[in-house]
């Protein structure tokens, strides 16, 4: 092989290393793609607080398991009146973690019927295990810290038509 033959065979290779390289750069700064779009409910939830507030949230819908392991992951906010549902045929104990999950969540565990079982506010890009507080139903994300803030705590009413012996 010539020095010139071998030269030009060196700088074709190494430009399309830099190509494929450059490409995998932009695929992983790109995590939205690819992502499940849940559906948005046509029902808020509503949550009813111990002194009779009202809170109404917008809620996309997480039920199929893909669904579900994907939850709020890579979105970087999240709307005060915005949340996602998780409903379930059944009433387990649940566990949830915020790997990939970019922004703080308040996790609230809903009991059959409707009662919160329990609230945790979670950080996000972790892979603690925030466990439920008994079998729960369903389960409502929100923004971190908006639970607190508006007063909403464990027993509180959670309806939903997803929400299985929610009170309607």
């Amino acid at each position: 092989m010539t020095p010139f033959l071998f030269s030009h065979i060196r700088t074709l290779v190494l430009g399309a290393v830099i190509v494929w390289l450059a490409a995998v750069a932009v695929y992983a700064q790109q995590p939205a793609q690819g992502l499940i779009q849940h559906s948005v409910s046509p029902d808020p939830v509503v949550v009813t607080t111990a002194d009779g507030s009202k809170h109404q949230f917008t809620v996309e819908l997480a039920v199929t398991e893909r669904e579900q392991q994907q939850g709020l992951m890579f979105r970087e906010s999240l709307d005060d009146d915005k949340g996602m549902l998780f409903p379930y045929q059944r009433a387990d104990f649940r566990s949830f973690w915020m790997r990939n999950t970019l922004i703080p969540l308040d996790i609230i565990y809903i009991k059959r019927g409707g009662r919160i079982a329990n609230i945790i506010t979670a950080e996000p890009q972790t892979d603690t295990s925030r466990p439920s507080k008994g079998r729960v139903i369903a389960v409502l994300e929100l923004r971190g810290g908006l639970a607190g803030e508006l007063g909403i705590a464990p027993g509180d009413v959670v309806q939903h038509p997803l929400i299985v012996g929610s009170v309607q």
